[in-house]
């Protein structure tokens, strides 16, 4: 997918059967469809694009072009993929959001009897809200993410494609904190408190924890955007 040819498509069609004729199983097919789109898409305020062939023509999208384009070159592909709607949570203003619209969008796939979540958006890249710019760089994280994983910064409309056993609460997730990708890289478990904001009264204690798989060395804390590192652990 990575080497596929840098030219001009006018639809998604053209480019199904070229990037997966030489594959053999429907996860290799998904995972080409994958980085294609990944690699040939960027993010895009100004466009807003959704139509899966225009997504494909103009090189750029919103949320909805990634996952739009993704399910609909999955079908021509034969394989079970749905668009998932719901709400996300990458940055602290979102500590106030109280996500009354749905604002984002991701992907299920089917493969083999089992459902899959990935994020073809979030996967690609980022983009800068300061700079209002946009920033290629593959996350893997964002491919086949485990339920339990994904469930920490994306919440579906439809609490079934939570695909866990036992779904959270939209209130549940609207109290969660922030969990940036350092907290799934380092196997972070057991964070407490778990709520994203926290009132304490002047002169009280806040004690954090956490369990770890690897060796912690230091923590930063940010207060009123000014880093103070802690090393006592």
């Amino acid at each position: 997918a990575l080497n596929f040819p840098k030219a001009k498509y006018s639809n998604y069609a053209e480019l199904v059967r070229p990037l997966t004729k030489d594959l053999e199983t429907d996860h290799e097919k998904v995972r080409a469809l994958f980085r294609w789109i990944t690699d040939n898409i960027s993010y895009s305020y100004i466009s807003r694009v959704c139509d899966p062939d225009k997504v494909v023509r103009t090189g750029k999208a919103i949320c909805c072009g990634y996952a739009t384009l993704l399910q609909r070159m999955c079908s021509s592909a034969g394989i079970e993929c749905v668009v998932v709607s719901g709400y996300a949570k990458n940055c602290f203003k979102d500590l106030s959001d109280r996500f009354t619209e749905p604002g984002h969008a991701w992907n299920a796939v089917k493969l083999n009897g089992d459902w899959y979540l990935m994020d073809a958006t979030w996967a690609a890249g980022s983009y800068d809200d300061k700079k209002r710019k946009y920033y290629k760089n593959f996350d893997e994280y964002y491919f086949f993410t485990p339920a339990s994983a994904m469930i920490k910064d994306h919440y579906p409309r439809i609490s079934s494609w939570q695909l866990l056993e036992k779904p959270i609460t939209r209130s549940e997730f609207l109290k969660s904190p922030v969990y940036f990708e350092g907290y799934a890289q380092n196997q972070l478990t057991e964070l407490q408190p778990s709520e994203g904001q926290l009132e304490i009264k002047l002169g009280e204690d806040l004690e954090f924890s956490f369990q770890a798989n690897t060796e912690v060395y230091d923590a930063t804390l940010y207060l009123d955007k000014e880093p103070v590192i802690y090393s006592d652990f």
